[in-house]
């Protein structure tokens, strides 16, 4: 009879405990995107598309609370959380130790890599991030590529930072590529797969190291706990399964 009150009360405190997940006591999630980050978000016809735009609305869908999408450039997601602006931030965006002494972050959702391109027409190997200290290397900026290059080479003195040019689009990336103010793109590979043949492209090199891509929260925030836990569960379903072949092309 004890050992049947004790299961009843543990059950009970489970019960309680992962409740939460099934409401997020919030009437909208304003959620800060950039959406120049194909496949995961883009515009088609004046609508948000993409990977992390068909998460946001599985999350949406589950929990019944409407979304609204901030669209800002890449550099200004984390700061719209910093300031109160938004509840969340999605766009392929890194987990990095220091990052996460100010945001919260989900389970990371995509693994990543870095790739190097250049133009079709120029006669460049790379055999290893060491000899990218020969030529400028265009990011955008605040991404995961910049925190790549800083991390790994700048930071052991490998490759100046003045090599490093900060973008904030694709369109400014090209524009200098094609003018040789720079010789080479450090890019996410999904990306950088969608766009090198309409832009004649190739892909010179691959990291081995990946990056996890995650959503963003504010520090404390109580919508954290119940869609990272939804996450943990959607992540090995189906439908997340049928999401990811429909725009990762190469997964």
């Amino acid at each position: 009879m004890y050992q049947k009150i004790t299961i009843v009360l543990f059950l009970s405190v489970l019960l309680l405990l992962f409740g939460c997940t099934k409401s997020l006591k919030i009437e909208e999630i304003n959620v800060a995107v950039c959406p120049d980050f194909p496949p995961f978000e883009y515009t088609i016809n004046d609508t948000l598309d993409g990977l992390d735009i068909q998460l946001i609305k599985s999350i949406s869908s589950k929990f019944k609370v409407p979304v609204t999408f901030t669209e800002l450039p890449f550099n200004q997601l984390l700061e719209s959380l910093e300031k109160g602006e938004t509840d969340i931030a999605i766009s392929g965006i890194t987990v990095t130790n220091s990052r996460k002494k100010i945001f919260d972050f989900s389970v990371p959702y995509y693994s990543a890599k870095q790739v190097i391109l250049t133009n079709e027409s120029h006669n460049i190997t790379i055999d290893s991030l060491d000899t990218i200290s020969n030529y400028k290397i265009a990011v955008f900026r605040n991404s995961g590529s910049q925190l790549f290059l800083e991390n790994t080479l700048v930071q052991n003195h490998k490759l100046s930072a003045n090599k490093i040019i900060k973008t904030d689009n694709l369109e400014e990336m090209l524009n200098l590529l094609s003018s040789d103010s720079i010789q080479l793109l450090m890019l996410e590979n999904s990306y950088a797969e969608l766009i090198k043949n309409k832009y004649k492209l190739k892909i010179i090199f691959e990291s081995d190291i990946e990056d996890n891509f995650a959503i963003a929260f504010p520090k404390n925030s109580q919508i954290f706990n119940p869609i990272n836990q939804f996450l943990l569960k959607f992540l090995e379903s189906n439908e997340w399964y049928i999401i990811k072949e429909r725009y990762l092309l190469n997964e």
